[in-house]
């Protein structure tokens, strides 16, 4: 948000503010190309393999391999945009910089899918993880004729 502010007009800003929390008016485009970098390697290293670690909370092997496999597919296809923003983003900044100033990126849009993969990965868990948890206090929980349901 702040970049593109600082595009618009950047006389109301200071050499070297800081825009929001990545980066100051000096290494904006240093930043914003390594962008879908971080993404991939935000995919590979922290996203992928946290939904895939779920198995061992709680949820069947199936809940989360079915979740992992969504937010493969995803993530595959999102690697793909990453690489053709990186080309693009080689050939130069400014066409990022003439969108930003409009209110949109590309590049921003590899962020928020990233954040969508991972965030949509934990619904569906929760909601599982709810659902089992439920089943298994219907079936065993009974007191006193009283069924318990204890949703998280």
């Amino acid at each position: 948000y702040q970049i593109g502010e600082y595009l618009k007009n950047s006389s109301h800003f200071y050499k070297g503010q800081i825009l929001g929390h990545c980066c100051t008016t000096e290494d904006k485009a240093f930043w914003i190309k390594s962008i879908p970098a971080q993404v991939a390697e935000l995919l590979g290293y922290n996203i992928l393999p946290a939904i895939a670690a779920l198995i061992n909370d709680r949820l069947s092997k199936r809940d989360t391999d079915t979740a992992f496999d969504t937010a493969k597919q995803r993530a595959e296809a999102l690697l793909e945009d990453c690489e053709r923003q990186e080309a693009r983003l080689k050939g130069g900044i400014s066409a990022e910089y003439d969108e930003m100033k409009t209110g949109y990126s590309e590049v921003h849009g590899l962020l928020v899918e990233a954040d969508r993969i991972a965030e949509d990965a934990l619904q569906v868990l929760e909601y599982t993880s709810k659902k089992s948890l439920e089943f298994h206090l219907l079936v065993g929980g009974k007191l006193g004729g009283v069924i318990l349901t204890i949703i998280i």
